[in-house]
């Protein structure tokens, strides 16, 4: 994920990012992408229902979602035949179905989602593409010093995204290996250890 490209964001992504505290992550997705595209049905899937606690911020963000500028931007290109193909799964909905077409129509390898029926199933049938989760966008935010509160972004985004130390390790190791560079095995253990971050937590 070095340098700055074009990504596509799913619903799970956008969900989570808008109920993490401690962080405004779609505002810090900005520093590791140039655009990032929304396709319409995961427009419609974000609208908030009638109830919803985040209702006038989901209703500003959508109000912001232009075609053609902008940082997120309204996609409504996508492969007809990608599109039937993958529609038929039962392990993605309308969204994600929607999100693998416009990648393979774009030609953009780079896909935002936290659903993992839909990540096993990109993995497994379009291994070109690039997944990225909730946690895996932290963890780069982390890696590159651009937040200052990493432990309790970590502990905020685990209770509403539920993930263990091994999961955060994995993301650690992929994330810096993926843009070529190597962890000290004491740092990376101290960064990955939810039980020592849980109890220095209680000693506050």
């Amino acid at each position: 994920m070095a340098g700055k490209r074009i990504a596509i964001i799913d619903n799970s992504v956008l969900a989570y990012a808008m109920k993490l505290s401690g962080i405004d992550l779609l505002k810090e997705i900005k520093n590791i992408f140039q655009i990032v595209l929304i396709p319409q049905e995961v427009k419609k899937e974000f609208e908030p229902s009638i109830n919803s606690p985040e209702k006038s911020q989901r209703n500003k963000f959508l109000d912001n979602i232009l075609i053609d500028s902008g940082f997120y931007r309204l996609c409504v290109t996508y492969d007809p035949v990608v599109f039937a193909s993958v529609s038929q799964s039962n392990q993605i909905d309308g969204g994600e179905a929607e999100i693998i077409a416009q990648a393979a129509k774009r030609s953009v390898y780079v896909i935002l989602a936290d659903d993992k029926k839909c990540m096993k199933y990109i993995n497994q049938n379009f291994s070109h593409f690039r997944v990225y989760s909730t946690l895996d966008l932290i963890v780069f935010l982390d890696i590159h010093k651009l937040i200052t509160n990493y432990e309790k972004i970590i502990f905020n985004l685990k209770k509403i995204r539920p993930f263990k130390s091994i999961d955060l390790r994995m993301s650690y190791e992929r994330i810096s290996k993926e843009i070529g560079i190597s962890l000290p095995k004491k740092m990376l253990s101290e960064k990955t250890s939810l039980k020592r971050m849980k109890k220095e937590f209680r000693q506050i």
